[in-house]
């Protein structure tokens, strides 16, 4: 039998979800060639602890192999690869010209040292922390370099034919398993001899024999895509802590596009992943010998690289990159409610301004297309703003992140950025890509998948008033920001001998005018071939960027919104779902059960519904009133991360360890590196008696979680970057500035 917890395992158990770092944890199935990567799939097979004779063993994620460490990539059996085994790419053009070609204009072919946007951040970590750390980077940025140990050397040659590979066609059809879900270039690379077909003959058992080695299964995983865009900064790295990294793969794995968010609800979104949206069918006329129809899966891999292909003068890859943008973020705009709960909610067009009123604008993004978040990638170094302008008929009135012809702007630090700030061991801003200089991340303003986000403006209107006024609002994308893109410049002058542009490419992601008091719908771009956002949606969008995003105190703002969407869509969930969410972060618990009663008699199988009756019970406290709504919402998503620690919180503090070790198990089968799940493993283990296990889950759980030097980091930054001082607050006013 089992031992009873004592009260300190069931007040940490308690506690524990309020407690917890951001990172995340434990060894997840092995990706094989052969083996189908639902992702759903993944967490319904048995797990080590279902039995209850099952032994007691902390899931933890394995070191990854130490040939190549600090990066994760292995050749099978350990195997040494011959120095050209990944960069002998001319064999491939004959037979597949136009990937060829695709691959030859795309960020993948110019992942390493001929990239002048990855070698200044490669040089400073050799010079930083010494050649070896260069592996982390070489796994998914120089495979070549790699393998063939050209990375240990004390010099690395940047123009040798193995720094122009990249990541190249051998090395992406070549890697035959995936560890797990961890990243940091986690594959494991064939040893194999790569079988030709004959040129000028048909041979149907070579052509076999060729694909069955480079067209593996495991190619249109996006398990297969996370393997390299999923990063942990390891403690080799940085000399100090492990951090999260770039991680595209979990903010997809844990949307909609993957079937696997809770936190909404969102009917109307297709299953897709990142090759469907990375690589696109394009026409092959150059013949290729994969196409289907004419056409081949695009090779480009285009997602938003427009400052590579300023650099390489390509139109063609401009273009592409341009249309991975456009669109990818819905903006709307929107009168900001007042701070009174029960002021009405009206929109711009609704209402001209009075004088000497000052007017609040709230600018609603809605992160609609892409699957993961926006900007991603190196966030860190992006530069993506709004701009938001007022004009009449003579012209501007006021700004905020203008854009001008004189003005390579946003230069000013008023304007909204959407970024990721990482910060060193002093709490100044990391702003060069030098990841070995990363401590902490002070603020994130980037939109999640599918999420809706909100930016305050405030504007005094004049006293004699010379209207109508419009009002726009753009999204604009530049790839890079200063001082990194001006010390890349450098670079690229000093060793290539190739200068930047005079100016670099601004991508207008979307944008929309909204006349004051003209009541005209607002005008949107530049996706006009894209249907327009119902009117319930846009006060909904509203809502739920309010609930979501706004503070505690203020939350109540959002109740306006949403009840003219439910208003305008009295038989939609949606608002229901938002009307309980608001409800639930004022603590009015039994509202909260209220409104989603309603929901559930128009989506009675959607678990978003047990889950926030499960939260809105872990909110207060109630937890006999949370095992039975999350282990319903669980059972019915079982591939959400979040819902498992919820879930497994609540069994272990019914006492039901076992269970909860179970759905621990595979919650870190979803998320190896999970900090909070590596905490709560470590109480049901003490709780069943395995300290020594208990002990080894908890150190991963110190490894992963939030480093306890964050609060002091951020408070340095705060205190000397205004910026960092307006971001680290989730939601704030930027006044805008009247033209001169």
């Amino acid at each position: 039998m089992p031992r009873a917890p004592s009260t300190a395992v069931l007040l940490a158990l308690a506690a524990a979800l309020f407690f917890t770092g951001c990172a995340d944890g434990t060894t997840a199935p092995t990706l094989d060639a052969t083996a189908p990567s639902d992702a759903s799939a993944d967490t319904s097979r048995d797990t080590p602890h279902a039995r209850s004779d099952a032994p007691l063993t902390a899931l933890v994620p394995d070191a990854p192999p130490q040939t190549w460490a600090p990066s994760a990539a292995s050749v099978r059996d350990q195997r040494e690869l011959p120095g050209d085994a990944l960069s002998a790419l001319d064999r491939c053009s004959v037979c597949h010209a136009d990937i060829f070609a695709q691959w030859s204009h795309s960020a993948h072919r110019f992942s390493s040292l001929d990239n002048p946007f990855y070698l200044p951040a490669f040089r400073a970590a050799r010079e930083a922390r010494g050649p070896a750390v260069t592996r982390w980077c070489g796994g998914c940025h120089d495979p070549a370099l790699l393998f063939a140990h050209d990375l240990d050397a004390a010099e690395v040659d940047r123009r040798h034919e193995r720094a122009a590979v990249g990541v190249g066609c051998l090395l992406c059809h070549s890697i035959e398993r995936v560890h797990d879900r961890t990243g940091n270039g986690n594959y494991v690379v064939s040893p194999d001899a790569v079988v030709y077909p004959p040129r000028d003959r048909e041979d149907r058992e070579a052509v076999a024999q060729h694909r069955a080695r480079l067209m593996r299964p495991l190619l249109h995983t996006a398990e297969y895509c996370a393997s390299c865009h999923k990063v942990g900064i390891p403690e080799a790295v940085n000399g100090a802590t492990w951090l999260r990294g770039q991680n595209e793969f979990d903010l997809w794995d844990q949307s909609a596009w993957a079937g696997h968010d809770v936190e909404r609800v969102d009917p109307e979104v297709p299953p897709r992943t990142c090759q469907q949206c990375h690589m696109p069918l394009e026409a092959a006329p150059l013949g290729d010998r994969a196409a289907h129809n004419g056409m081949v899966r695009s090779h480009r891999f285009s997602g938003g690289h427009t400052a590579l292909a300023a650099w390489l003068h390509d139109d063609d890859m401009m273009a592409a990159e341009r249309r991975a943008l456009e669109g990818a973020v819905r903006l709307d705009v929107l009168r900001a409610p007042s701070t009174s709960a029960g002021s009405p909610a009206d929109a711009l067009e609704d209402r001209a301004p009075s004088p000497n009123e000052s007017v609040a604008f709230d600018v609603v993004m809605v992160n609609e297309r892409v699957g993961h978040r926006f900007p991603s990638g190196t966030a860190d170094v992006a530069d993506t703003w709004i701009e938001l302008t007022v004009r009449n008929a003579r012209g501007l009135v006021a700004q905020s992140g203008l854009l001008t012809a004189t003005d390579p702007g946003p230069l000013r630090d008023d304007a909204h950025r959407l970024e990721l700030r990482p910060v060193d061991d002093t709490g100044t801003p990391a702003l060069s890509r030098d990841p070995h200089r990363y401590r902490a991340v002070a603020y994130d303003t980037t939109v999640p998948p599918r999420a809706a986000r909100a930016v305050r403006y405030t504007w005094r209107a004049p006293a004699h008033l010379d209207g109508p006024y419009t009002v726009t609002a753009r999204l604009l994308h530049r790839r890079l920001g200063n001082p990194y893109v001006t010390a890349a410049c450098r670079s690229a002058v000093a060793d290539q001998g190739r200068p930047c542009p005079d100016t670099w490419p601004v991508t207008v992601v979307s944008s929309v005018t909204v006349t004051l008091g003209a009541h005209t719908p607002a005008v949107y771009a530049p996706a006009l071939d894209a249907p327009l956002a119902a009117p319930w949606r846009r006060w909904y969008d509203h809502g739920r960027a309010l609930v979501e995003w706004n503070l505690q105190e203020r939350v109540g703002e959002a109740r306006a919104s949403l009840e003219r969407a439910l208003a305008l869509a009295p038989d939609r969930a949606e608002p229901l779902v938002e009307r309980a969410r608001l409800a639930i972060r004022e603590g009015r618990t039994d509202e909260a059960h209220a409104w989603l009663d309603r929901a559930a008699r128009i989506r009675p199988d959607d678990p978003v519904i047990p889950y926030l009756r499960g939260v809105a019970g872990s909110d207060v406290w109630r937890w006999a009133e949370t095992v039975e709504p999350l282990g319903a919402a669980w059972r019915a998503n079982p591939g959400n991360v979040r819902l498992a620690e919820m879930y497994a919180n609540s069994l272990g503090i019914a006492g039901r360890h076992r269970e909860a070790l179970d759905v621990i198990a595979r919650g870190l089968a979803i998320d190896p590196e999970r900090a909070q799940l590596h905490n709560l493993q470590a109480l049901e283990l003490d709780a069943l008696g395995a300290p020594d296990e208990a002990l080894r889950a908890r150190n991963a759980w110190n490894r992963y979680r939030t480093p306890d030097a964050l609060p002091g980091l951020r408070s340095r930054c705060k205190r000397n970057v205004p910026q960092c001082a307006r971001e680290t607050v989730p939601f704030h006013d930027h006044a805008l500035r009247p033209a001169r």
